[in-house]
C-alpha cells in the first residue's frame, strides 16, 4: 500500500526525520495565505514540548508575522530571541535584510511605510529593563535600544526628505 501521509511524498533517513518532513510539508503547504494559525500552534506545541525550533519554521513565520513570533519568544520568557528577532525586523524595515520578512521595500522616501510593532517592543523593553541586574539580559537591553534609536534616527530623515521634495 502506498503511504503518502499529508498528500505528498515523505522521505527521511529514519522515523524522525520523515515526521519533521512531514510537520514541515503541513505547516508551509496547508497554511492560508495571510493566516499564522498552523505557524502559531505548531511553534506552542514545540515550546510546550520543550523543543527548539526548525528553521524552516522560524523563516516562514518571519515572513507571514514576525510580530507574532516575537510576541511567542517573549510569552515562552525566551528575551533573548524575542530581542534577536525585534533587531533583525527593525534592521530589515531600514533595508538589511527585507527579503526574510518578505519586506518590499526598505524605509525611504520612495516606499510605503512599514508596519512596526511598537506595543510589542515595549512590552520587550519593560522586561528587559525589569531584568537588566542580569548580563544577558542588559546585553539585549543595550542592543535593542541602539537599534531602535537608530530606526528612530532614520525615520526622521526619511520624514525631513519627504518634506523636502514636496516643497
Amino acid at each position: 500500500a502506498e503511504n503518502r501521509p499529508g498528500g505528498a511524498d515523505i522521505q527521511g533517513d529514519d522515523a524522525v526525520a520523515a515526521t519533521w518532513s512531514l510537520l514541515e510539508h503541513l505547516v508551509t503547504s496547508k497554511e492560508k495565505k495571510g493566516e499564522t494559525v498552523l505557524h502559531r500552534v505548531t511553534v506552542s506545541r514545540l515550546f510546550s514540548l520543550g523543543a527548539s525550533l526548525p528553521p524552516w519554521l522560524i523563516s516562514g513565520y518571519k515572513k507571514r508575522d514576525a510580530a507574532e513570533l516575537m510576541r511567542l519568544y517573549h510569552g515562552q520568557g525566551n528575551l533573548e530571541a524575542a530581542t534577536n528577532l525585534a533587531v533583525e525586523y527593525l534592521e530589515a524595515v531600514m533595508g538589511k535584510g527585507g527579503e526574510y520578512f518578505g519586506l518590499e521595500a526598505s524605509l525611504n522616501v520612495n516606499s510605503r511605510p512599514a508596519w512596526v510593532p511598537w506595543t510589542a517592543l515595549d512590552r520587550l523593553f519593560l522586561e528587559l529593563s525589569d531584568n537588566s541586574g542580569t548580563p544577558a539580559y542588559s546585553k539585549c537591553l543595550d542592543r535593542l535600544d541602539k537599534t531602535v534609536e537608530r530606526y528612530l534616527g532614520t525615520v526622521e530623515r526619511v520624514s525631513r526628505d519627504m518634506v523636502a521634495n514636496r516643497a
